[in-house]
């Protein structure tokens, strides 16, 4: 990948160089001068920079989901009984989805 490829990806996927340089380990004065100098981006950091932005486009669908249950889960839910579930969710390390599913499942 080409520095200026590199660049237009950060770009389009909202990210900046301080965050891939956390996320990479490379300092952000190493990606500017070395990369930017050589013109091209080491390999193994390009798989991980897609490995990266894979993530990220996975945790927004996972928060969309998870909002998208909720609110679903309070059309069918009291907010008195979603609060119960949460909390016990939360000293439980349990999923929401799950948690309901299983009190439903029993129940039946």
């Amino acid at each position: 990948m080409l520095y200026e490829d590199f660049l237009e990806l950060l770009k389009k996927n909202d990210i900046t160089v301080k965050e891939i340089e956390n996320v990479l380990g490379y300092s952000k004065n190493s990606i500017y001068n070395n990369w930017g100098k050589n013109k091209k981006i080491p390999k193994h950091a390009v798989s991980n920079i897609n490995l990266y932005i894979e993530l990220l486009n996975l945790k927004k669908e996972n928060q969309k989901l998870k909002l998208k249950i909720e609110s679903s889960l309070k059309t069918v839910l009291s907010d008195e009984a979603l609060s119960i579930a949460k909390a016990k969710c939360n000293n439980n390390n349990l999923d929401l989805e799950q948690y309901i599913s299983s009190l439903v499942i029993a129940n039946i």
